[in-house]
């Protein structure tokens, strides 16, 4: 019938999935490449295939997927904090970025776990990257988050000037802004990595 869907309704869903799958592999498989291109050697990059599927990229997928998991499941426990214990406060008192600043600290910590699977460290854990940036959390939070979050706004700013040429430059400037945080993210990881164990000579 006119106006009906060429699709069947029952198959949406199952496209949606399959698009959601392949978006998810690729996206691993780009910032699998930028990390190992910004910690690694030029040899050892040039060694890599440019279109592969390797353990390196399920590794990428199931650590960002216990992060986020271990990150709802805290965001719930504040939210039930500030709901429960502190019934007197009102949360919309609070700036969201200060009820939110000790998740920011624990992803900022725990990230350092995605370089390592990038580039097969041998010691590739949620434990090992709370080690490795033990008393350089809050300096990972401004690296990861503030830096990124301004020249986020900068582009929301420009987006919403409606504007053509803006919003052209908005959209580099936020995949700049992607890339720039991928970088940090893959340099603090090196950074820490070395001063962990120095090369001796």
């Amino acid at each position: 019938m006119f106006g009906e869907s060429l699709v069947p309704q029952k198959n949406l869903g199952f496209i949606g999935f399959v698009l959601i799958c392949l978006l998810t592999l690729i996206t691993s498989t780009v910032v699998v490449a930028f990390h190992r291109t910004f910690i690694m050697s030029i040899d050892d990059v040039n060694k890599t295939a440019v279109f592969r599927l390797s353990s390196r990229e399920f590794k990428f997928i199931g650590w960002y997927f216990v992060i986020f998991f271990f990150v709802v499941i805290i965001m719930v426990l504040i939210g039930l904090f500030f709901t429960g214990v502190l019934k007197e406060v009102a949360p919309s008192s609070i700036p969201v970025n200060i009820i939110g600043s000790p998740v920011y600290y624990l992803i900022a910590r725990w990230l350092l776990v995605i370089p390592a699977a990038s580039v097969d460290d041998v010691d590739t854990s949620i434990a090992s990257a709370w080690n490795l940036s033990k008393g350089n959390g809050w300096r990972l939070v401004v690296l990861v988050f503030v830096l990124p979050l301004i020249m986020n706004t900068i582009s929301l700013f420009l987006f919403s000037q409606d504007m053509l040429i803006l919003s052209i430059i908005a959209s580099v400037l936020y995949l700049v802004s992607l890339v720039v945080g991928i970088g940090v993210i893959s340099l603090s990881y090196s950074y820490l990595k070395l001063k962990q164990n120095p090369i001796t000579e």
